[in-house]
Order: C-alpha cells, then structure tokens, then sequence
C-alpha cells in the first residue's frame, strides 16, 4: 500500500498530516501519531506500522504513507538549476538543464527513503538506465515519477504501485 496524498490547502505539513491520518486511517490518538526522527532527521511514527515522508515547495505540500519506506520529493518545473550545481550531482544523466529538475526530485526521494542527509548523500546516488545506485549498489526500488499541475514528484519505495489523492475539501 502506497498513498500520495497531494494539497495546496494546508500551509502547515503537520496539520495535513494529521488531517490524512484522521480522515484516511482513523488515527486519531496521540499515542498512535508520535513522531520520532532518526539522526539525519528523517520522521518516522513511535507506535504505529505506517511509514510516511513529506515534501513540500511553494504553497504545496506533498506526504507518502505507506506499508514500507517510502521517500517523497516535489518540485516546481520552473526551477532554476545550474549549469555548475547540475555538472556536480548530475554528470552523465541529463542530456539539458530541464531534465536537471525531475533528476532532482528522483535523487531526493531515494535519499528520504533511505533516510540520509541530502548534502552527504546525493553525490553517491547514480541514475543508469533506471537502476538506481546508492554507493554504486542497486538499491533494488521502485521510483515513481511524474508531472502534476506544475510540479515534477517522484517517490522512491519497494511498492509495486501507487494511488494519488488529491485533496481540495477539508
């Protein structure tokens, strides 16, 4: 079970955190909805079998849930990369700067599901011909990756497949 679950109606993550977790999971005690991070910061829930990641940019806010870890990245197409940032964390994988951005949102979500700090971890992860490598091992995942409105998302986990929710009513 993988769920996107996507609004530009919360300016909070944590808010539609819990509006997702009261409305989609029926969890509604706090016990059930502790929060605890790892050393690179990664949250994670203390009493409860779910995973989940967020990711957010301008006024949109994005949040995977999930049976296993999952690793989310939203990005607005427009942004501006780089020829030098994109020569530095993209060698060999982009043929133009517009591909930069959605290369971008792949390798971020692979380093949220591992759980990583982005500045440590992002030179050592390598896109080729759709293996994706952490420290040249295959991380043996699944990288869904997709335009919505003006973004590129990608989410990185084991699952075989996804739903997307589009949030408008609350």
């Amino acid at each position: 079970m993988l769920k996107i679950f996507y609004t530009d109606k919360f300016t909070c993550s944590n808010n539609f955190l819990l509006y997702i977790l009261n409305n989609y999971f029926d969890k509604k005690s706090e016990k059930e909805i502790e929060i605890i991070k790892n050393k690179h910061g990664k949250p994670y829930f203390k009493n409860c079998s779910l995973y989940f990641n967020i990711s957010h940019t301008a006024n949109v806010i994005i949040i995977v849930i999930s049976d296993t870890e999952a690793g989310i990245d939203i990005e607005k197409k427009s942004r501006i990369i780089t020829e030098k940032f994109a020569d530095k964390y993209f060698k060999d994988e982009y043929a133009n700067l517009a591909e930069v951005v959605k290369l971008w949102t792949i390798k971020e979500s692979i380093i949220k599901y591992l759980g990583k700090s982005v500045l440590t971890a992002l030179k050592f992860i390598k896109i080729n011909n759709n293996n994706f490598l952490y420290n040249n091992k295959n991380l043996n995942v699944n990288i869904f990756s997709f335009e919505l409105y003006d973004y590129y998302i990608s989410v990185t986990s084991k699952n075989k497949d996804y739903e997307l929710i589009i949030v408008e009513d609350m």
